[in-house]
């Protein structure tokens, strides 16, 4: 990628030349990002919209998609890729001022789907050496990601983080009481209280979204109740 002359930036190929005039930040809130761009081809310029973002969030911008869509990036997730979504559509001309005030919520709508970019991260070789080390010296081990929660289950499986398989917090039930569901969504238990979330976790590896975290943290059992979960995705330290 380079810089043109008056600071925005410019990608090119052999046929091609993308030179992007307004950028829509990615966050860890939004889990998307999009760029308003100009496109130069060999059969035309085109002003467009690029979109790339996590496939749960970016399916509810797609104008339309194809019927496995979830069926596909899931099966990727489930066994560790990380996977994107990418969408696009074309933008009617505008000027330098237009192109300026154009909103996210605008650009970020009836966006087209052009496919998935699956990428296969593979544990470094000391990893779960390091991670057996910690355990057998009595230090309790979590995971905190941003990936997608059946990816980051996939890892824990192979690290050992839980006491047997991957199960979820899909929603609340009341105070302190959570819905736990399978890797494919069917549902496994509710618990009421930290005593039965720590029972839950003595036979399965406890996993729980950002979304769902931001609500627990709400019960007047957070702490216990956090105490006991193993895989936190979706989600950052802070």
């Amino acid at each position: 990628m380079k810089q043109a002359a008056d600071g925005s930036r410019v990608s090119s190929g052999s046929n091609f030349q993308i030179t992007q005039v307004k950028k829509y930040m990615f966050n860890s809130a939004l889990k998307r990002m999009s760029v308003l761009a100009q496109v130069n081809e060999s059969s035309g310029s085109n002003l467009m919209v690029l979109a790339k973002g996590a496939p749960e969030i970016l399916k509810k911008y797609l104008k339309e998609f194809p019927n496995d869509y979830e069926e596909t990036y899931l099966k990727y997730t489930k066994n560790g890729a990380r996977v994107l979504a990418m969408a696009y559509k074309m933008v009617r001309k505008m000027s330098k001022e237009q192109q300026l005030a154009y909103t996210r919520e605008e650009a970020e709508s009836e966006l087209i789907f052009c496919g998935f970019i699956v990428a296969e991260c593979p544990l470094k070789p000391d990893t779960k050496d390091l991670i057996s080390e910690l355990q057998e010296a009595s230090h309790e081990t979590k995971m905190i990601t941003g990936d997608n929660a059946l990816t980051a289950a996939f890892i824990g499986q192979q690290l050992s983080f839980g006491r047997g398989k991957s199960i979820f917090a899909s929603d609340i039930a009341g105070q302190n009481g959570l819905v736990w569901k399978d890797i494919d969504d069917k549902f496994v238990k509710q618990t009421s209280s930290a005593k039965e979330v720590a029972e839950l976790a003595m036979s399965n590896m406890l996993c729980i979204n950002g979304d769902i975290l931001e609500k627990v943290i709400l019960f007047s059992q957070a702490a216990p109740i956090i105490r006991h979960i193993d895989i936190f995705s979706r989600t950052s330290p802070a």
